[in-house]
């Protein structure tokens, strides 16, 4: 599958599909392609992801999204520390996924 990020209409059904159907199901353990389940339960990047809302002060519009409790630009050696944790874990997916598809 190809997804085409090029237009504003596309990042907004990504974020939409992202949210309403990716996230919840890795959450629940459920690897997406029908065939089983894979363990995703210990994955603290998967359950560590929140809905959370924001304002965009710029023009007043609030948002809402899934984010990890940490900065993604951290000003510490704590921070950093949590940062590669999360990306170890994130990596975890891929190495427990099957690849993607062309």
């Amino acid at each position: 599958m190809k997804i085409y990020l090029s237009s504003r209409h596309n990042l907004a059904t990504f974020k939409l599909w992202m949210e309403t159907e990716v996230i919840p199901n890795l959450k629940q353990g459920f690897n997406g392609k029908m065939n089983g389940l894979i363990q995703l339960s210990g994955n603290r990047f998967i359950s560590d992801l929140k809905l959370n809302s924001y304002d965009n002060t710029e023009n007043y519009v609030g948002m809402i999204a899934y984010s990890l409790p940490i900065s993604m630009s951290p000003r510490n050696d704590y921070e950093d520390v949590l940062f590669n944790q999360y990306k170890s874990e994130f990596d975890a997916l891929l190495i427990h996924g099957e690849g993607t598809e062309e």
